[in-house]
């Protein structure tokens, strides 16, 4: 197995897994409140943030070792 697409693998499921985490966990709590989509839509938004943040944090330690 190539090295760096397994880097490119790891950083892009990374990054889509945190943004689905909060698509289905605001999905969860619009159905348990009640509300339109005012969860799910923060959600995206937090797993967006949050799936930068741990991307940016990859790649500079891949760029390190």
């Amino acid at each position: 197995m190539n090295n760096a697409w397994f880097k490119f693998f790891l950083v892009g499921s990374e990054l889509a897994c945190t943004i689905l985490a909060g698509l289905f966990i605001g999905d969860y709590l619009d159905n348990v409140f009640n509300t339109q989509q005012t969860f799910t839509l923060s959600g995206v938004v937090l797993g967006s943030i949050s799936g930068f943040i741990i991307m940016f944090k990859i790649l500079n330690k891949f760029k390190k070792g």
